[in-house]
C-alpha cells in the first residue's frame, strides 16, 4: 500500500526546458545549441553544478568563448523555473491523505528561488535535493538517504520523475514509479496507482 509520494521537480512541479529559456534569451538556432551542448553535454557542467560541486561562477569563468551568453544564463534560467498550476493542485490534493517528499537534482540558487518565491515546502513533509548530498539521481546513495532520513519503506513509497534512468534506480530499491512524460498527465498517472 503506498503512504508516502516522492516528487521530482523538473517537469513534474516546476517547468525546467533549457532549449526554450536559452532560445528565448538569445533568438537565435546556433548559438542555442553551442550553449546548450557546452552546459549540458560536453563538459557536463549543470550535473556538476546540480551535485553542488560548481558554483554559477565557476561555470561563467569557464568559458571564455561564451562568457558573455553564459554569464547571462546564469544570472537569468532560474526566472524560467515556474511551478506548473496542475501539479500544485496535485500537491493540494494528496498532502493531507499522504506523505509528500521531493527528490530532485538541483542547484542551491534555484532551490532558493523557488522556496522563496514559491513555497514549495509547504505541501511536503521533506525533501533531499542534489546539491546539498552532493550526489544525483540516478545515484542510488541519494535515493537511500532519503528513505533513511524519513524512515521510509521503498515499497510504500511511489516515486515521480521524468528520467527514466532515475525511474530505473529508484525500481531497484523497490519504489513503485511513474515515468511522466507529459507533465498534463500527473493527475491521472498518479491516480492509475493509488
Amino acid at each position: 500500500m503506498i503512504k508516502n509520494i516522492v516528487f521530482d521537480l523538473g517537469n513534474v512541479l516546476v517547468t525546467f526546458k533549457p532549449e526554450t529559456f536559452l532560445m528565448d534569451l538569445f533568438h537565435d538556432d546556433e548559438l542555442v545549441e553551442a550553449l546548450y551542448s557546452f552546459l549540458f553535454v560536453e563538459h557536463n557542467y549543470w550535473n556538476r553544478y546540480d551535485q553542488g560541486i560548481l558554483s554559477a561562477k565557476d561555470i561563467i569563468n569557464s568559458s571564455m568563448k561564451y562568457k558573455k551568453e553564459i554569464e547571462l544564463v546564469m544570472k537569468s534560467w532560474v526566472n524560467y523555473v515556474n511551478p506548473v498550476e496542475s501539479s500544485i493542485d496535485v500537491l493540494n490534493q494528496y498532502k493531507d491523505q499522504y506523505n509528500l517528499y521531493i527528490l530532485s537534482n538541483i542547484p542551491e540558487d534555484c532551490y532558493r528561488y523557488l522556496m522563496d518565491h514559491h513555497r514549495l515546502d509547504k505541501y511536503v513533509k521533506g525533501g533531499v535535493y542534489s546539491y546539498a548530498e552532493k550526489r544525483i539521481k540516478p545515484d542510488l546513495e541519494i535515493f537511500k538517504t532519503l528513505l533513511n532520513r524519513y524512515d521510509l519503506q521503498a515499497e510504500e513509497t511511489l516515486f515521480i520523475d521524468d528520467h527514466i534512468d532515475n525511474i530505473q534506480a529508484a525500481s531497484q530499491l523497490g519504489f513503485d514509479t511513474i515515468h511522466l512524460t507529459d507533465i498534463s498527465q500527473l493527475k491521472y498517472r498518479i491516480e492509475e496507482k493509488l
